[in-house]
């Protein structure tokens, strides 16, 4: 995959994310288009993805540092209005199965976020999640 499609993968699944619980708020949509300009993608292509028109799906990287990022985004969407729906904590775990990661670990990272929420987890405390489950 190149950084384009890298890209229209990490938009296509914070799309699926905002969509699991019906409809898609205002916040979850800032949040995709904040992501797409950091990603370098175009206005009209993140309009395609939020629409439907482009999808891809997300190739898990081989290092398992890599992947954890895609987890936390996915809670980060899941989160980002406050709510939280069970739809999409679960679309959340079952891409972080998907990914390689534990479990117990998926459950303890996504209650720092619900635990920290309005503000973002410290980035140390998150580590050692993942590391003390992982060694």
């Amino acid at each position: 995959m190149n950084d384009r499609e890298d890209g229209i993968a990490i938009l296509t699944m914070l799309t699926r994310v905002g969509e699991m619980s019906g409809e898609m708020d205002e916040r979850e949509e800032l949040l995709i288009r904040t992501i797409a300009l950091k990603l370098g993608l175009d206005e009209q292509t993140t309009d395609d993805i939020l629409a439907g028109r482009i999808r891809a799906e997300i190739t898990p990287p081989r290092k398992e540092v890599d992947r954890i990022p895609y987890f936390h985004m996915c809670v980060m969407a899941s989160g980002i209005n406050g709510d939280f729906d069970d739809r999409e904590v679960l679309f959340c775990k079952k891409l972080g199965m998907r990914l390689g990661l534990r479990d117990d670990t998926l459950d303890k990272a996504i209650a720092l976020f619900k635990e920290y929420y309005p503000k973002s987890v410290p980035v140390e405390i998150l580590k050692r999640t993942f590391q003390i489950d992982h060694n």
